[in-house]
């Protein structure tokens, strides 16, 4: 309400105190109830839980999208628009064109089938492998890396046994 007459909105921003959380500043926007605005939603991904590929191919999901710009009337704004996965399988996604969107609601872009953009993904996580060098391998030098580890070793216990010879004198 302003002064005597009341003015359509919606909420555009609010900044609050970051040490008392107190509310500092709200940002409204006049609408149009009869005309249709731009809004961005968040995706709501539901039965997370109970996906084929998560429970039994032991998969992970991959957001790819969290929200979607949307065009519809100010009263037929969704608090979120719910994606599905309970069937989604390993190397499976959801694209735009196949979720359900509530009446008067429309999507702005990538909503048809030349820009169909994936939302969510189902994959298996991949493993990585360190090979360790086999034991036969033949250095620069014509050796095997048995023998210089052996020398190595070699070399470690004169090293010891001048210490000990050290710790003796003193």
């Amino acid at each position: 309400s302003v002064d005597s007459s009341k003015i359509e909105v919606i909420l555009k921003d609010i900044q609050r105190d970051p040490e008392k959380s107190h509310i500092t500043h709200i940002d409204f926007l006049a609408v149009d109830m009869n005309k249709k605005i731009n809004v961005n939603v968040p995706f709501r991904f539901i039965n997370e839980d109970k996906c084929v590929g998560i429970k039994i191919s032991g998969g992970i999901l991959s957001h790819i999208l969290n929200e979607i710009e949307i065009s519809c009337l100010p009263k037929d704004i969704p608090e979120n628009i719910d994606v599905d996965v309970t069937n989604l399988d390993l190397n499976q996604s959801i694209h735009l064109t196949e979720i359900t969107l509530p009446d008067g609601v429309e999507i702005l872009h990538g909503g048809d089938k030349e820009h169909d953009t994936a939302v969510v993904k189902c994959y298996k996580p991949v493993e990585e492998v360190i090979e360790e060098p086999t034991e036969d391998v033949v250095g620069d030098e014509g050796t095997t890396e048995d023998s210089k580890d052996a020398k190595a070793n070699e070399s470690d216990s004169s090293d010891d046994k001048s210490e000990n010879k050290q710790d003796n004198k003193e």
